[in-house]
C-alpha cells in the first residue's frame, strides 16, 4: 500500500470516528442507591433502603420505604436529572433526623447514588425546581462514580422535591470501538505486507 493510499485511508477513518455518535447522559446507565443515617448504611425491617436499577429515561426507578407502608420518596431519573419526589409520602411531613456522619464526606442523613456501569459523573448541581427548604450546595457532593445527598434536619411534605441536574462524560458507542479496531488491523496488515517485501 503506497503512502498516498495510506494517508487517504487514515483520513477516512478519522472522519468516520469524528462522525460516530457518543453516548452522554444517564439513559442506559446502571445505578445503585443506598440510604445512610445514624452512623452508617440504614436498614429498616420490612423496608426498602437500597437497590439497583437501569435508567430508562422516565418513570419511578426506586422507592424508599421506611417500613411496611411508610413511603418517604420515589427516585425518578431522566437522561440528565435525578429526582427525589415526596408526592407519594404516606408518613406525613416532618424533618429528617439528625445523626453522626454516616457516609463521608457529606451524608449525615441522606442517600448515595452509585454508578454501577455507564458514563462518569462530571457535574452535579441543584435544579431550581428543588423546593426542600434549606437544601443547598453544602448538602451535595459527587465523584465520578457517586453522588451524595444530605438532608439531615431539613423538613419535607407531600409536595417536596429535590431535583439534581447531572452531566456525564461522553462514552464512544461500540461501533466506534469496532471502527478503531478495524483501522488498526488494516494499518497492521499494511505494515506486515511492507515488511515481507
Amino acid at each position: 500500500m503506497n503512502s498516498n493510499l495510506k494517508g487517504l485511508f487514515a483520513l477516512a477513518a478519522l472522519s468516520l470516528l469524528a462522525a460516530a455518535p457518543a453516548k452522554a447522559g444517564l439513559i442506559g446507565d446502571t445505578l445503585s442507591w443506598q440510604y445512610y443515617a445514624y452512623g452508617g448504611a440504614y436498614t429498616y425491617d420490612s423496608g426498602t433502603t437500597s437497590g439497583t436499577f437501569v435508567d430508562t429515561g422516565s418513570g419511578v426507578n426506586a422507592t424508599f420505604i421506611g417500613g411496611t407502608s411508610d413511603i418517604y420518596f420515589n427516585i425518578e431519573t431522566t437522561n440528565t436529572q435525578i429526582i427525589f419526589s415526596y408526592s407519594v409520602d404516606n408518613q406525613g411531613s416532618g424533618p429528617w433526623g439528625t445523626s453522626a456522619l454516616s457516609l463521608s464526606p457529606t451524608i449525615y442523613n441522606g442517600i448515595a447514588i452509585n454508578l454501577v456501569s455507564g458514563s462518569a459523573f462530571t457535574n452535579v448541581t441543584i435544579d431550581p425546581a428543588t423546593n426542600m427548604a434549606g437544601f443547598n450546595s453544602s448538602d451535595l457532593s459527587f465523584t465520578a462514580s457517586q453522588i451524595q445527598v444530605n438532608w439531615a434536619g431539613l423538613s419535607f411534605s407531600t409536595s417536596t422535591e429535590v431535583v439534581l441536574d447531572v452531566t456525564t462524560s461522553s462514552v464512544p458507542e461500540p461501533a466506534t470501538f469496532a471502527l478503531i479496531g478495524s483501522a488498526l488491523l488494516l494499518l497492521g496488515a499494511s505494515r506486515w505486507r511492507r515488511q515481507r517485501r
